[in-house]
C-alpha cells in the first residue's frame, strides 16, 4: 500500500517543518508577527503592545546560551521517551506472532501520533484510542483486533504509572509528617 510510505514521508517533513519553526522562533518570529498582525489591524495597540513584551521575552529565552544545555538535555528525554513507547508496541506486537513491515511501522508511528492526539483529551483516551488503533491497525493488514489489544495494553500501562504516582505521592506525604 503507498499510503504507509507517504506517511513516513509526511512525518519527515513534519520533522523539519518543526526544526525550521524553532529557527524562526528563535530568530524573532513571534514579536514580528505580532508587528505584522497590528500593522494588518488585526490588534489593538494595547493588545500589541501586551503581546509583544511575552514574545520577545519568549525569544530571548530561545536564543540564551545558559538555556540550551537544559533544552538539548529535555529533547533528549523526548526522543528516549519516544524510542521506548516504539519499543513496548514493537514488543507487544511480536508477543502477538505479528512483526510489521518498515512501512507498517512508518505508518503505525506517524498516524498512531495522530490517534493518540486525538484520544488526549478523552480520560485514558477511551473509546478514540481503541478505535482509532483498531482501524490503522487493520487498514495496515495488522488486524483490528491486534489494533484494540494494543491500546488496551497502553492503557494498562498508563494505569500503572499513576497507581505508582499515587503510591509514590502517599509515602512522600507520610515522610514528611515525621
Amino acid at each position: 500500500a503507498p499510503w504507509p510510505r507517504a506517511s513516513l514521508v509526511a512525518g519527515a517533513a513534519l520533522l523539519l517543518v518543526g526544526a525550521g519553526l524553532a529557527v524562526l522562533l528563535a530568530r524573532g518570529l513571534l514579536s514580528r508577527l505580532v508587528d505584522a498582525a497590528r500593522g494588518a489591524r488585526l490588534l489593538t495597540v494595547e493588545r500589541a503592545a501586551r503581546w509583544r513584551g511575552p514574545a520577545i521575552e519568549i525569544e530571548a529565552q530561545l536564543r540564551a546560551v545558559e538555556t540550551r544545555g537544559a533544552r538539548r538535555r529535555a529533547m533528549a528525554l523526548v526522543v528516549t521517551s519516544r524510542v521506548v513507547g516504539w519499543s513496548s508496541s514493537w514488543v507487544a506486537l511480536a508477543a502477538t506472532g505479528t512483526y510489521a513491515t518498515p512501512d507498517q511501522w512508518a505508518a503505525l508511528i506517524t498516524v498512531g501520533a495522530l490517534v493518540s492526539l486525538l484520544a488526549s483529551p478523552i480520560p485514558l483516551g477511551i473509546g478514540v484510542a481503541d478505535g482509532g488503533t483498531a482501524v490503522l491497525y487493520g487498514a495496515l493488514g495488522l488486524g483490528a483486533g491486534r489494533g484494540v489489544s494494543i491500546a488496551l495494553a497502553r492503557r494498562m500501562v498508563t494505569v500503572a504509572y499513576a497507581a505508582l504516582g499515587v503510591v509514590l505521592a502517599l509515602t512522600d506525604r507520610r515522610a514528611m509528617r515525621r
